[in-house]
């Protein structure tokens, strides 16, 4: 049985920077945080079939790629990155007691 997955991408939010990877979609990129970079990125993520995208709240610095997402139709999910930490490391140990490489950066 084939499920459809949705596709998604991950945001690292910076003051100046964007950093994404696109799930199976090559090397990760950067856009600035800038009105022009979140419009470049909306682009790309569209022509790249994303639907879902996972930003890491950073201050404030997020708030404008979040809102940029949204209206343009994206689902957006705004990721603490306590919550994400704690979730990395339980699935790392869980990894190791298998035998299976980390894979997940902390």
């Amino acid at each position: 049985m084939v499920k459809d997955i949705m596709r998604t991408a991950g945001i690292d939010t910076g003051k100046d920077r964007l950093d994404v990877a696109i799930h199976a979609g090559g090397d990760p990129f950067a856009v600035e945080n800038t009105p022009a970079g979140w419009q470049s990125l909306a682009a790309r993520l569209s022509q790249e079939g994303v639907q879902r995208v996972g930003i890491e709240a950073s201050g404030s610095y997020e708030r404008g790629i979040a809102r940029h997402l949204q209206a343009a139709g994206f689902t957006v999910v705004v990721l603490q990155p306590l919550q994400v930490r704690a979730f990395a490391r339980a699935v790392s140990e869980r990894w190791e007691s298998l035998g299976i490489h980390k894979g997940v950066r902390i």
